[in-house]
């Protein structure tokens, strides 16, 4: 004799395989998120680098530009000292 099972249980069965399912898809989604996240935070570090660095050269080729316009008119001036 074959027992049947009532409707409920086994809709609480689709409803749990259901969640489960809904679950999993939502988890995947939220690792891809979170990846997608940590990727683009990276890529702004690494740019952010790139900047400093720029930014630092910058400042070397101008400290080493000025010194050179400091030289040159020492210089202008020494001889325009010994020409007079």
């Amino acid at each position: 004799m074959r027992i049947s099972v009532p409707e409920e249980v086994k809709k609480a069965q689709e409803v749990f395989t259901k969640k489960d399912r809904y679950m999993a898809q939502a988890q995947e989604e939220a690792n891809r998120t979170l990846q997608l996240a940590r990727d683009k935070a990276s890529d702004l570090i690494d740019k952010e680098a790139l900047v400093s660095d720029a930014k630092r050269r910058a400042d070397q080729i101008i400290d080493q530009a000025r010194a050179e316009a400091d030289s040159i008119k020492s210089g202008a001036d020494q001889y325009a000292q010994e020409s007079c």
